[in-house]
């Protein structure tokens, strides 16, 4: 396979950055996410080896911050502004507004809890008004958005 191929470079770019982190320690304690568009070079990784010679021999990426490309931290209406009204522009719950929640709203708002008070006793009560939430969350946090959607959705 010739060298100057985008099969070859992006294995390449892909092995050379794997190791240089490895080699720096950067990669205990972590799970590695591949970006690529090239699927020869995802399936040689994934397998470990590549019929090719050349590609099979590479060892990534130089110059740039490869993380800087991987924007895990990013929810969907980030990445896409055009999203948000799109979503506005179809979906309806009961007449009720959509809420697009931010993280800091997923521990009260999401389980449709907005505000609270005190009964005649003085004890404190949470006010309840259900609502229609876009839990809208970067992969970084899936795991906590789930869970606490999970417990949102089963009191229902």
């Amino acid at each position: 396979m010739d060298e100057s191929t985008s099969n070859h470079r992006e294995l390449r770019n892909l092995s050379d950055m794997v190791r240089c982190m490895e080699t720096a320690g950067d990669l205990k304690g972590t799970e590695v996410f591949i970006f690529t568009d090239n699927s020869t070079a995802e399936r040689a990784y994934f397998k470990g080896f590549s019929t090719s010679r050349i590609l099979h021999e590479l060892g990534v990426m130089r110059g740039e911050e490869m993380t800087s490309f991987i924007t895990l931290h990013l929810n969907a209406l980030e990445r896409s502004p055009e999203l948000r009204s799109w979503i506005e522009s179809w979906l309806v719950w009961n007449n009720r507004p959509l809420e697009f929640l931010e993280p800091i709203y997923w521990y009260e708002r999401g389980h449709d809890f907005k505000g609270s008070t005190t009964n005649c006793d003085g004890q404190w009560l949470p006010e309840y008004v259900d609502g229609c939430y876009i839990w809208a969350f970067p992969p970084a946090a899936a795991g906590i958005a789930l869970e606490e959607l999970r417990k949102a959705c089963q009191k229902i």
